[in-house]
């Protein structure tokens, strides 16, 4: 079996959890809003920041694409401020691996997501990262799944699932955060 191919298998569960936590910011109904939009870009922004601050630490041999500045431009477009996050520390058991399946995996949801955004009263110029995922999400989860399916790292496969756990697990820690700040605003 193909590392990517178990991952999948395992990580469904949570996988379909952190989709379910983007329905608390109301992505696919008709009531998304600016403010809506402006909490996914600073969930997006904080995981990114987070699980690329560690992978650049990586020498991992694959050619991994910072999405973090993307995210960063359209809050800038839209004049809003880079949330303040406390600094995380992350489990010495991380295994770059398992972040690069979840992170480039991701681009793949993005692509769907841009679709529900352009549907949206959001200025094209602060859609740059969901415009990178529909641009290269195919391309970047063909890379990632080529790294991800190399046979030496099937013998790491339960440490690469925990990874992928937790990178998924941060998603749902930091929507919840970000909605907690969001509520005490208000």
């Amino acid at each position: 079996m193909k590392l990517s191919n178990f991952l999948k298998t395992n990580t469904a569960e949570i996988h379909k959890q952190t989709e379910s936590t983007f329905n608390k910011i109301n992505l696919m109904s008709s009531s998304f809003s600016t403010v809506d939009y402006e909490n996914l870009l600073k969930v997006q922004l904080i995981w990114h920041d987070i699980l690329e601050a560690h992978l650049s630490t990586q020498n991992i041999g694959y050619q991994y694409q910072n999405k973090a500045v993307l995210i960063k431009n359209d809050l800038q477009q839209l004049n809003l401020p880079h949330p303040e996050f406390p600094k995380v520390k992350l489990p010495e058991f991380l295994h770059p691996v398992g972040l690069i399946y979840v992170l480039e995996g991701s681009m793949l949801g993005g692509m769907f997501i841009l679709k529900f955004l352009l549907k949206q009263n959001i200025p094209e110029d602060a859609l740059t990262f969901y415009n990178y995922c529909k641009s290269n999400g195919g391309s970047s989860w063909k890379g990632g799944q080529a790294y991800i399916d190399k046979p030496e790292f099937l013998a790491k496969q339960e440490a690469i699932l925990a990874s992928a756990t937790y990178a998924f697990g941060l998603m749902d820690e930091v929507m919840s955060i970000v909605l907690e700040q969001q509520e005490l605003k208000g």
